[in-house]
């Protein structure tokens, strides 16, 4: 429903899946952040899920047995526009969520090249 937007390592887009009724308005989408390189889910928790304003391993999928892994995706009501960045904050709708930092560019010198004359 719209356009994907790439950040960093992972790919940041959002569905929509209409009510069943064809007579009624609305639905829910799905906010999705997937690895760039497979489209699986990301390698580290790259949202936070729990809205602690931190990103750790709470914010993990748990199944019950003691088994984590990263989430994708994260459903929300209505329908959800294309994400908007601003440092860590990511806007989808009426609702930011706090996103994994982009790294810092080095500093410093990258490389020299000696002139012989």
């Amino acid at each position: 429903m719209t356009n994907p937007v790439v950040r960093g390592s992972l790919v940041f887009f959002n569905t929509f899946v209409p009510v069943t009724d064809p007579c009624s308005v609305g639905g829910y989408g799905f906010r999705f952040a997937v690895n760039v390189i497979d489209g699986g889910s990301p390698d580290e928790v790259a949202v936070d899920t729990n809205d602690d304003g931190y990103i750790d391993d709470n914010d993990r999928a748990n199944d019950g047995s003691g088994n984590t892994d990263t989430i994708a995706a994260i459903q929300q009501e209505g329908f959800l526009p294309e994400p908007v960045f601003i440092e860590d904050i990511a806007y989808t709708a009426e609702t930011p969520s706090k996103v994994k930092e982009l790294p810092s560019p080095p500093t410093g010198r990258f490389g020299w090249q000696e002139l012989l004359q």
